[in-house]
C-alpha cells in the first residue's frame, strides 16, 4: 500500500468515517487524471471508494446537489486532496446488449428529469456553447479525417451552425457531463448506478444523446424515442431537427470511438448512414 494512501486510510478509520475493520485497499481503474481505490474489509473488500484528482470539488458539489438521486453514490467525506463515497455494487465498463431502451428510459426518469437549471460558471462550462462546440467538432474532424468524405464532414458542420443559432437562448441545467455506459453500474441487465461526473451545464438532451451513443448497439430512432418521450422537458423541434441533434452527437462519438474503442467504428458507421438518412 502506498504510504500516502495508508496515511489517508488511518485517518478515515480513526475519525470513524469508515469502520475500523476497513483495512483493505484495492487499486481501481481511474481516469487519466484520477487515482481511484476501493476500501473495505476482508469480508467486504469493496465498501467505499477513495478518489483523488485535481478537480474533485466539482464532482462532489454535483453529487451533493443531487443527493436525492438514488442512482448516484453517497459522498461520505471530502478534503482538498480527495473524497470518499459509498461503493456501488455491480459491474462497469459495458452495458448488456439488447437492453438499451430499458436503461436509457430509467436514466431519463430517475436522473435527467431531476436536473436543476444552472447557468455557466467558472467551474462548470456550457458544453454546447457555439465556440466550444465548434472546437470539439474541429477536433472530431481531425480524428475522423479521411474515413469520411468532405460531404459527410460538411453535414456535421452545417448542422452545428444551425443548432448554434437555435439554442442561443436555451435554458441550461447542471448535467453529469460524462453519462456513458463506462460510468454506469449494472447488475445483470439492470442499470443500478451512475458514477464519475464531469459536471457541465447544457440542455438535458445533451446527456440523453451522450448516453444513447455511448455504446454501438441499438442505435435506432425507436429506442431513443422511448427515452425522449418521458423527458420532463421534451424536445420541441421536428423529427428532422431531432435527427440533426442525434447526428451531431454521433459525429462526436465516432471520433471518441476511434481513440478509445476503434473496433466499434464499423457499427457507428452503420448508425451514421441510418441517422443521416433521417435528415431528408
Amino acid at each position: 500500500m502506498e504510504k500516502q494512501i495508508e496515511k489517508i486510510l488511518d485517518h478515515l478509520r480513526t475519525s470513524l468515517i469508515v469502520p475500523a475493520n476497513c483495512s483493505e485497499v484495492t487499486t481501481l481503474t481511474g481516469g487519466t487524471e484520477s487515482s481511484v481505490y476501493a476500501i473495505g474489509s476482508s469480508a467486504q473488500p469493496y465498501a467505499y471508494v477513495l478518489k483523488r484528482n485535481a478537480n474533485h470539488h466539482s464532482e462532489t458539489e454535483f453529487l451533493r446537489q443531487y443527493e436525492d438521486i438514488t442512482l448516484f453514490p453517497n459522498v461520505v467525506y471530502e478534503t482538498d486532496d480527495y473524497y470518499v463515497y459509498e461503493f456501488l455494487s455491480g459491474t462497469t465498463g459495458a452495458s448488456p446488449s439488447g437492453y438499451k431502451a430499458t436503461w436509457l428510459r430509467k436514466l431519463v426518469l430517475q436522473v435527467i428529469n431531476a436536473y436543476a437549471q444552472q447557468v455557466e460558471t467558472s467551474s462548470v462550462h456550457w458544453r454546447e456553447a457555439p465556440a466550444t462546440a465548434a472546437q470539439w467538432q474541429q477536433e472530431a474532424r481531425t480524428v475522423i479525417a479521411s474515413r469520411f468524405t468532405d460531404a459527410e464532414h460538411a453535414i456535421a458542420r452545417d448542422l452545428l451552425y444551425t443548432r448554434s443559432k437555435s439554442i442561443e437562448h436555451a435554458h441550461t441545467y447542471l448535467l453529469h457531463g460524462d453519462l456513458g455506459v463506462h460510468n454506469m453500474v449494472f447488475e445483470d441487465t439492470e442499470m443500478v448506478g451512475v458514477i464519475d461526473p464531469i459536471p457541465c451545464v447544457g440542455r438535458p438532451l445533451y446527456d440523453v444523446l451522450y448516453a444513447f451513443f455511448s455504446s454501438p448497439d441499438d442505435l435506432t430512432l425507436d429506442v431513443l424515442q422511448q427515452a425522449v418521450t418521458v423527458m420532463k422537458h421534451p424536445y420541441r423541434g421536428t423529427q428532422q431537427h431531432f435527427a440533426g441533434e442525434a447526428v451531431l452527437a454521433l459525429y462526436q462519438r465516432m471520433a471518441t470511438c476511434l481513440i478509445h474503442h476503434p473496433d466499434d467504428f464499423p457499427a457507428y458507421q452503420l448508425a451514421w448512414t441510418y441517422w443521416t438518412e433521417l435528415l431528408d
